[in-house]
């Protein structure tokens, strides 16, 4: 918790006056399974990112 107050404290110093900071969260709480795992990150004509979501015993990773 600490470094996340850290890092947007370090991003209200870094914002030009009446600069915004538009952040969102995904709740990890509970385990994704299936095609919920699947998140979208960007696209294209062409080209799909996602990314996996690992749930680990501490941590929730991705996979790319």
């Amino acid at each position: 918790m600490q470094e996340i107050s850290q890092l947007i404290s370090d991003c209200a110093q870094t914002l030009a006056p009446g600069g915004k900071l538009v952040v969102s969260f995904r709740n990890y709480e509970h385990e994704l399974t299936g095609s919920s795992r699947f998140i979208p990150v960007n696209s294209d004509d062409e080209r799909i990112l996602t990314c996996i979501l690992d749930y680990e015993q501490e941590f929730v990773g991705r996979k790319r």
